[in-house]
């Protein structure tokens, strides 16, 4: 198979057409900088257990492709709360290099499960933060 880059980018330039972003180097970054909310009634923070929530199940992240092709990367930083039973609950993005990358990290998150914090032996209801790479080297 032969390389032909004037068709890959012709190939990028269609999907971001579709997107309704139709030059790349045109996207604005939107930082996102939001304060932890209140814990709520019967949640522990993830200091207060005896053992952290540990992912069961990951879900894959989606690194926007408008992001990607214009070359963008950053950070997100999530807090969720993992419910005793391991669902997730309650998802914020806190801190992002860009809303969009903090909305892909963000929606794998609450598709993810987990096995639940612990006091005592008991499952508990429990905030946790997760932090979010995206790199165009990455296979986020």
């Amino acid at each position: 198979m032969t390389y032909r880059p004037k068709q890959y980018l012709v190939c990028i330039f269609v999907l971001l057409s579709l997107f309704g972003c139709t030059d790349p180097t045109l996207v604005s970054v939107q930082q996102v900088n939001n304060q932890l909310p209140p814990l709520p009634a019967g949640v522990y923070e993830s200091d207060n257990v005896d053992s952290v929530p540990v992912v069961k199940d990951r879900a894959p992240v989606q690194y926007p492709l408008s992001l990607r092709a214009s070359g963008i990367q950053g950070k997100a930083l999530i807090v969720f709360i993992v419910r005793a039973n391991g669902c997730v609950d309650t998802v914020t993005v806190l801190r992002a290099t860009d809303i969009r990358l903090g909305q892909a990290a963000a929606d794998a998150v609450s598709r993810s499960t987990f096995k639940p914090a612990r006091v005592k032996g008991i499952p508990v209801s429990c905030r946790a933060p997760m932090l979010f790479n995206f790199a165009l080297d990455s296979n986020n």
